[in-house]
């Protein structure tokens, strides 16, 4: 979504996402466990959309926002949908390789044992 809207964009391991040396957004993911077994994830994705110079210098680490990237301000909601719509796209295809592999290694169970 990001490359759309700005460029430089580079994944800070694990989970930041940087437009030259600033932030620009960040995916946390938390864990659920039940009796004892990873039972789920929760994802929280954080992006600074329309903060200006000021707000960003009051951080303390160096961040920006796609406003100051592009110098345009952006409507919420639509970049919340293009986003849902990124997110589906991806997770279409995630969710595909993980049947094509489910099914290779079922397909494949008598050969490793």
């Amino acid at each position: 979504l990001l490359e759309q809207y700005t460029e430089d964009i580079c994944i800070k391991w694990p989970n930041d996402i940087y437009v030259n040396e600033s932030k620009i957004a960040g995916i946390l993911s938390e864990g659920i466990i039940e009796r004892g077994e990873l039972s789920g994830v929760v994802s929280g994705i954080g992006i600074n959309v329309n903060q200006g110079e000021s707000e960003m210098s009051s951080v303390g680490a160096p961040a920006t926002s796609m406003r100051i990237c592009s110098g345009k301000e952006f409507f919420l909601d639509k970049l919340r949908f293009e986003l849902a719509e990124k997110i589906k796209k991806y997770y279409i295809i995630y969710e595909n390789i993980l049947d094509i592999r489910i099914f290779y290694e079922r397909k494949n169970e008598h050969i490793s044992s």
